[in-house]
């Protein structure tokens, strides 16, 4: 929905060259349980698949957790491969956890 909203397709090969024609050199297509992509300009690109949590408790956050965890990752120096299990693992934990939903 993110994609289809920001670059008028849900097309993903497409998406990606027009978030990219408008600039970042980096594009990720988060995709819940189904995983993440990273696509590089130029056509490199890694995927993770989603690590299951031991229970769910909350998702809310969870693509947020990802992000989080995928720039912190990369600006540290860790390979594409690397920050993406890394932020797949932070999605998880943070799935297994009461999110914002849960305070009361």
């Amino acid at each position: 929905e993110e994609l289809r909203l920001a670059t008028g397709t849900s097309e993903e090969a497409l998406g990606v060259a027009r978030l990219q024609a408008a600039g970042p050199a980096v594009v990720v297509l988060k995709r819940g349980a189904a995983g993440a992509t990273l696509c590089r300009r130029g056509g490199t690109s890694r995927s993770v698949a989603a690590v299951p949590p031991p229970q769910v408790v909350d998702t809310t956050g969870a693509g947020d957790a990802f992000a989080g965890a995928l720039l912190a990752a990369l600006l540290c120096g860790d390979s594409d491969d690397a920050a993406m299990q890394v932020a797949a693992h932070r999605a998880s934990q943070a799935i297994a956890e009461v999110g914002i939903t849960g305070l009361s």
